[in-house]
């Protein structure tokens, strides 16, 4: 789903799963204000960009090119270039380990990226 009141930027050769949701907007935390006012912010995917499947993508955040969202994580935060994220977890990955079998999940841990 992708709901924009404040911009989507895809880049090029951007892999998107199923039930992803991108969503530029939100209510305040602020009781009184949480009817009245909607905020929203703008979201950067940059190029080759694996979004996996069920993740979601909130207002603000720049997803850095070559990175990978994993499957179910809520990004509230950037993803720097070339970096797996779950969950605002960022690790480092390396093509060849992750293709050995290595499992992403939502949470993700040194051992699930290194074995």
């Amino acid at each position: 789903m992708l709901y924009d009141m404040a911009g989507v930027d895809i880049a090029d050769d951007v892999m998107i799963g199923p039930n992803v949701n991108i969503i530029t907007s939100g209510h305040p935390l602020e009781l009184s204000k949480r009817r009245a006012h909607v905020e929203a912010k703008p979201i950067a995917i940059e190029k080759n960009v694996w979004i996996a499947a069920g993740a979601t993508i909130l207002g603000g955040v720049i997803v850095g090119e070559n990175s990978v969202v994993a499957a179910g994580a809520v990004v509230t935060k950037d993803v720097p270039p070339e970096q797996l994220g779950g969950n605002c977890i960022f690790k480092k990955f390396d093509l060849a380990q992750l293709a050995d079998g290595c499992r992403v999940s939502r949470f993700v841990t040194k051992k699930m990226i290194f074995g």
